[in-house]
């Protein structure tokens, strides 16, 4: 069975490519894969996993040019359009009660186990990330959920949010881990 990702997600990727209409997406995306990014994505849908990590690669190449520091603070920045469409993710003040209800709500972006929180106690989280793509995409997004996880601890009252990688899928381990400290 195909792996399959909400539209909330895979629209992320299509606004990204549709704002940068300087970009020769030719160069990098197949036709099937442009197609996807001339259609109206439906939040509540769901959308094939392969084509998201088509554009995925192409806003690496292209827009980020391989800059996974960028890739990083882009996952930061997801945060507050998160927050408006998903208002009862953040509990003011609990970071670790956000971090719960953001497993959760990480549940229902794919229909396949892509993230598991393995450990979590005040002040630190394991988790265990398995997106299934090409050693360069599950990098790629690895890092922007480094960032998404750092921002979204910000904004539920935790200080010194950090998420680091222990281990990662591109470097011929089975899963990626990763861990994630705040105060």
């Amino acid at each position: 069975m195909a792996r399959q990702v909400k539209g909330h997600l895979f629209a992320e990727y299509v606004r990204m490519i549709r704002a940068n209409k300087e970009i020769d997406w030719t160069e990098v995306l197949d036709a099937e894969a442009l197609s996807w990014t001339r259609q109206q994505i439906a939040p509540e849908k769901w959308y094939p996993m392969d084509v998201f990590e088509k554009l995925g690669l192409a806003i690496l190449e292209k827009v980020a040019n391989h800059d996974l520091n960028l890739i990083h603070r882009w996952g930061r920045q997801t945060i507050d359009e998160l927050k408006a469409v998903h208002p009862d993710l953040m509990v003011d003040n609990d970071p670790r009660e956000t971090f719960m209800r953001f497993q959760i709500l990480r549940q229902a972006l794919f229909d396949f186990p892509a993230v598991k929180v393995t450990t979590i106690r005040d002040g630190k989280a394991i988790l265990e990330i398995q997106y299934g793509m090409s050693g360069e995409a599950e990098e790629a997004a690895v890092h922007q959920s480094l960032g998404f996880l750092e921002r979204l601890l910000e904004v539920s009252g935790a200080r010194e949010a950090k998420a680091e990688i222990l281990e990662g899928t591109w470097e011929g381990f089975p899963a990626t881990t990763i861990v994630v400290s705040w105060k």
